[in-house]
């Protein structure tokens, strides 16, 4: 954390800011802050969220703005005095790829051990280390994919903006930023611009083809995370879902061949984990165009679920996450198209499952879809029915659901719709922790 005379400082330097925007007498300003006109400067470096509310009303910043502002890391004075010594480009980049190299290795470790908080720590320091364009948007990129891995979304998406405003850095870095940022914004289900991000990057692959594994996998990736937005745009966009669906089908299709080379050329079975995802998804578009029976479809998806997370060797990394998304692409279907008590089972007995992969993989863009899925169940029966049904769930949810709703602001509403109506019951274990 800042020393508390940092903060403060900052908390002045904004209360300056916002009178002299406003062109505020004294007097004026410390009534907008609720302030004694002889006390319009905090005192203490942490001030009373009434305090900053006022603030940042007075600046007409979001609240979370002001907020970074003052508890932010990064001092741009550290940036202005980083290159003391006079030295010339070439020594500076050299000593930039010793550096990232260097941080890398470091990050890489903390990220596949899924420790995602020393990876951002990581991340940060080689931020902090870096004096060229390359180089800070290179971190920003380490820092960007360790916030998603915390379900920092909207962080994640703004570290990558962050560092697409750089003006000399390579395009592999820019479409690793692009891509990265396209997963935020389809996580946050922003849709628009994560398929604009994506069809930027598709674009750069159609004209310069990759030939590298690193810019294959990039191009993959773009392809899969546009073929569930498209996904998701059927939904949303009822009048194009037919065509919404069509192209979803072909993303993910041309992203599961990639990533299926790639597995057998690499040896790396963790990447037919991705394989299965896409061929979930795949399934699920093929049903809704009526490519497939759909009831056969759902009941094929859960018994492949029911075996594979309850196999001797249960399944690890990509291929435990594909089987959580299998769970959600059953449900969508289950609601859509099953009716009665058979539609109640079936999407419990896939949001269950769902909701163990989501935990064990600590994953908040999952957790999301499975809360939404339970309010939508929860709705279907008490409208099906006409009789005021209790909406019960764990106790233990509650916590993940005020995290949701922190990390993912399209969820707020549902989110605070299961916290006001739920009753969470909790079991033995749990009252005796």
């Amino acid at each position: 954390m800042l020393e508390a005379d940092v903060r403060r400082r900052r908390l002045h330097n904004l209360v300056d800011l916002a009178r002299t925007t406003r062109k505020w007498t004294r007097a004026q300003l410390a009534e907008a802050l609720g302030r004694d006109p002889t006390k319009v400067y905090p005192e203490s470096a942490n001030p009373k969220a009434d305090y900053l509310i006022s603030l940042a009303k007075a600046l007409e910043w979001p609240v979370g703005d002001v907020i970074e502002a003052v508890w932010g890391e990064d001092d741009p004075r550290a940036r202005l005095n980083a290159n003391k010594k006079g030295q010339s480009h070439a020594e500076l980049v050299e000593q930039d790829r010793a550096s990232a190299a260097q941080h890398w290795q470091q990050w890489n470790k903390h990220h596949v051990a899924g420790s995602h908080r020393d990876a951002l720590a990581t991340a940060r320091g080689l931020f902090k280390a870096a004096h060229t364009d390359e180089y800070k948007a290179y971190a920003s990129h380490l820092e960007a994919a360790a916030l998603e891995g915390m379900g920092q979304y909207a962080k994640s998406a703004e570290v990558a903006r962050r560092g697409l405003e750089y003006a000399a850095v390579s395009p592999r870095t820019r479409n690793a930023l692009r891509a990265g940022l396209a997963n935020a914004w389809y996580s946050m289900w922003e849709l628009a611009p994560a398929l604009g991000e994506c069809e930027v990057v598709i674009a750069y692959y159609e004209k310069n083809p990759p030939d590298k594994r690193v810019d294959w996998k990039r191009r993959a990736f773009v392809r899969y995370v546009r073929g569930n937005v498209r996904r998701r745009l059927a939904v949303i966009e009822p009048d194009m879902a037919d065509e919404h669906y069509a192209r979803a089908i072909e993303d993910l299709n041309f992203a599961s061949t990639v990533y299926e080379d790639l597995a057998n050329e690499l040896e790396d079975s963790s990447l037919l984990g991705i394989v299965n995802t896409c061929l979930g998804g795949v399934m699920e578009a093929e049903a809704e165009l009526g490519k497939r029976n759909a009831a056969n479809t759902i009941h094929e998806m859960l018994e492949s679920t029911t075996a594979a997370l309850g196999a001797e060797q249960p399944p690890v990394g990509d291929w435990l996450e594909s089987w959580g998304w299998w769970s959600i692409f059953g449900s969508n279907m289950a609601l859509r198209h099953l009716k009665g008590a058979e539609a109640q089972q079936v999407t419990k007995r896939f949001l269950n499952h769902g909701l163990v992969v989501a935990e064990q993989l600590d994953h908040w863009a999952m957790r999301e879809r499975i809360f939404t899925l339970q309010l939508a169940l929860h709705e279907t029966l008490v409208g099906s029915t006409g009789f005021e049904i209790p909406f019960v769930l764990p106790g233990s949810q509650r916590r993940s659901v005020f995290g949701t709703i922190g990390r993912i602001p399209r969820f707020r509403e549902q989110g605070w719709q299961i916290l006001e109506t739920a009753q969470f019951v909790e079991t033995a274990e749990e009252v005796a922790r």
